[in-house]
């Protein structure tokens, strides 16, 4: 496929992830659930949207839909470099769109937060752990598993919803789509550039880990 037709394939998926992430989110607070039952909504229905699109983007695509999967494929070789920046414009872009439908079908404001920052060196650690495992799967299901790659993916983020404060899911797409939120209680922008650094940090540290391990 073009290259012109697998950017719009990165948007796209990337818009609908998005719109499953704060979909899930809005729904959760309407029913009144919990922060533990809120987490559940988010968890479920953000890995079962990610499983889908995997499955029908990746022939198209790769379905990355994360710049952190698209840097580690230049950084492993897997990719050409010249085609980072495009992709990586490709998936912020449709993350902020999905942002913005996901507001408006939720009846949401659309403005950007004024919040100060709050990121701290723990929730950098958390972001840069969390990319790293991502990678770890990634890489691991297509040296050995390629056909459990959607599954296993799926569920590994499904999981980092319970173990990140900050339910950007080890992407940096999904870092700016959260940023561009007037909700109380998600990312301010000014934490954009920390996240986004750890979180190209552990995708890098990854790559490297398994070049070695598998002896290249």
């Amino acid at each position: 496929m073009d290259l012109r037709r697998r950017l719009v394939t990165e948007a796209l998926g990337c818009g609908l992830l998005v719109v499953a992430l704060e979909g899930s989110h809005h729904v959760a607070e309407h029913l009144g659930a919990s922060a533990t039952e809120g987490r559940l909504f988010m968890s479920l229905s953000c890995g079962a949207v990610l499983a889908c699109l995997l499955w029908v983007l990746r022939p198209l695509s790769g379905a990355h839909l994360n710049p952190a999967l698209t840097f580690a494929d230049a950084l492993g070789d897997r990719m050409p470099w010249r085609e980072v920046p495009l992709y990586a414009l490709a998936q912020l872009s449709g993350s902020l769109v999905g942002r913005l439908v996901a507001h408006r079908m939720c009846n949401e404001p659309l403005l950007l937060t004024a919040r100060m920052p709050a990121a701290d060196g723990a929730r950098f650690l958390t972001e840069m752990v969390a990319t790293f495992g991502l990678l770890v799967v990634v890489r691991g299901c297509v040296r050995t598993r390629p056909s459990a790659t959607p599954l296993a993916i799926a569920g590994y983020v499904a999981a980092t919803v319970w173990f990140t404060d900050s339910r950007s899911l080890a992407n940096p797409a999904l870092v700016l789509a959260r940023a561009a939120s007037a909700h109380v209680g998600v990312m301010s922008p000014w934490e954009v550039e920390s996240f986004v650094a750890a979180q190209l940090l552990g995708a890098a540290l990854a790559v490297f880990l398994f070049r070695w391990l598998l002896g290249g």
